[in-house]
């Protein structure tokens, strides 16, 4: 499978690149996008440059992908779909994010979907994790799909509640 390029049946997934920054800004400023992502609520533009600089970085070395997917017949911008590097950890993640104009359409499984082939296909991992904050019943009905299992639950702050479920080859 080509790492920089994932096709599925309606969508096109590539490696973030400069010139998607202002559709993934654009994204990010998105009613609700953040609601069940708190370490990214309320953060700035320079904060959120920050953030895909580093996305860069992570898909340059081979140490995380991050793919923007567009739509296969108008190339509107869907969201995104990564296996990025669990802070302090050598573990990977999987996570996404999706536009509202394309939520509740299948569109979050069916890239989550192409991210587990790719781990499965390419990584020299026997691992990967889901992370989700409690109330997040969208993604975790994805990710029991998925077939990822419970692993562990802890409270990241006074209010937010984080499950960590795996998935093993």
């Amino acid at each position: 499978m080509d790492k920089t390029k994932i096709i599925t049946n309606r969508a096109t997934l590539t490696l973030l690149e400069l010139n998607d920054f202002e559709d993934m800004l654009s994204l990010f400023l998105e009613k609700d996008m953040f609601k069940y992502i708190s370490p990214h609520k309320d953060k700035s533009r320079e904060e959120r440059l920050e953030f895909l600089n580093l996305k860069l970085t992570d898909n340059k070395s081979g140490r995380g992908y991050y793919w923007v997917a567009r739509d296969s017949k108008s190339n509107d911008l869907i969201g995104a779909i990564n296996l990025t590097p669990i802070p302090e950890s050598n573990d990977l993640q999987i996570g996404w994010m999706i536009s509202n104009a394309y939520r509740g359409k299948g569109m979050a499984t069916e890239l989550a979907q192409a991210a587990k082939n790719f781990f499965i296909e390419n990584l020299n991992t026997d691992h990967i994790f889901a992370v989700f904050e409690e109330g997040n019943i969208a993604s975790e009905k994805i990710i029991k799909k998925l077939n990822f299992k419970p692993h562990k639950t802890f409270k990241e702050d006074e209010t937010t509640i984080v499950h960590t479920w795996i998935l093993k080859k």
